[in-house]
Parts: structure tokens; sequence; C-alpha cells
């Protein structure tokens, strides 16, 4: 079983302070959203970054490690920013505006780290695999805390809490298939037709 704790992985210190491991990151995640993971290599990494092969293992130990970054540094991203973001909100209308803005504002601009962890997830073994997903179900549990408040608040009780967040993380991961920074709609313009999308969706009448 790989050592996740080596350099303190589980605290995210390096991957949110070093820059030129973000760079790294950054790099091999395009790599891997457009080769795969199994035909992405560290060689093409190292190319893309102008490093050397060996300059590269100063940050991970193997390609699974590399994966397991962009996942890790992705997700505790997510996490980090939304509990700080919700910190002086309370209206159940403004926190669910917050989780969507929150979850797009990194995705449009990562959008091949999303790519990475829709696809990626099952790549990874072991301690990688339940680090990750052991901080995707806090995610998942956050959001899930936010829609509960939002259906009690609107009198809603037709719809399956969970069924309901399932469905919102379906709108929005799948930026990735559609989003084209260059033609599409402004970042703005398609996180408020989303976030309407889904609050008219929530406090419309049942029928």
């Amino acid at each position: 079983m790989p050592d996740i704790s080596y350099r303190n992985l589980a605290e995210s210190r390096h991957l949110r302070t070093d820059e030129r491991l973000a760079t790294i990151l950054h790099a091999a995640a395009r790599i891997m959203a457009d080769e795969g993971y199994e035909r992405a290599t560290i060689r093409k990494v190292a190319a893309s970054v102008g490093a050397s092969i060996a300059s590269l293992y100063y940050y991970f130990n193997s390609k699974e490690e590399l994966l397991y970054q962009i996942q890790y540094c992705t997700f505790k991203t997510l996490l980090d920013n939304l509990d700080e973001s919700l910190e002086n909100v309370s209206d159940p209308d403004g926190r669910i505006r917050v989780l969507i803005r929150n979850h797009l504002d990194h995705f449009f601009r990562n959008l091949n780290e999303l790519k990475v962890c829709s696809h990626e997830l099952e790549t990874l073994k072991g301690a990688y695999y339940e680090s990750v997903k052991e901080l995707r179900k806090t995610y998942f549990r956050t959001a899930l805390g936010i829609v509960v408040d939002l259906l009690k608040d609107s009198g809603n009780t037709t719809l399956d809490p969970k069924l309901t967040t399932l469905n919102l993380f379906g709108m929005l991961d799948w930026i990735y298939t559609w989003y084209d920074p260059e033609t599409g709609p402004s970042e703005r313009k398609a996180s408020n037709q989303i976030t309407c999308l889904f609050l008219n969706g929530i406090r419309s009448p049942s029928r």
C-alpha cells in the first residue's frame, strides 16, 4: 500500500503552497484529459513543463501518485473554498448559489482536472483511492446538507434530497463536455442559468 502520509499530503500543505507543483499538476491533468491515464507518461509531463524527468520525482514517486495528487488537490481546494465561502451565508438560496458558483468557478478554469476526476477515480487503488473517496464523500455530504435545508425551506416534500443532490452534480460535472471558453456563454451566464434551473425546480409547485 502506498505511503500517502509522505510529505504530509493529508494536510495538503505542499499542494497549496508550491507553485511549481501546481504547474506540474495542471500540465499533467491536460495530458491525462487529452490522452487518458494509460497513455500519459511522466516524460510527456516533464517535456510540457520544461523539466527533467528526475526533477519531477521530487514531487511524486509514481504516475499513480501524480494522478492522486491531481484528484486530492482538486477536491481539497473545492471543499476548503466552499467552507470559507459559506461562513457568513445562512439563507438556503444563498448557500446553494455559493455551492454552485464555487464548483463552477473552479472547474471553468480547470476543465481538464474535472475530466480527469470524472474518468479516473477508479484508476486509483488502495490508500490513494480511499483518500480521494473520503474527500469526495465529505464534499457530497456538505452539498447534501445544503440541499436538505433548501428543500425544507421551500416546503418541497416530493423530492428525495440525495437524488436531488446527485442531479445537481450531474449538471455541474458534465460541463467539460460542452463548455468552450472561446465560443460558449460567459462563465457568469452559464453559472446563473444552472442556478436558476435548479432553484426554480426546487421551488416550483409540484404537479
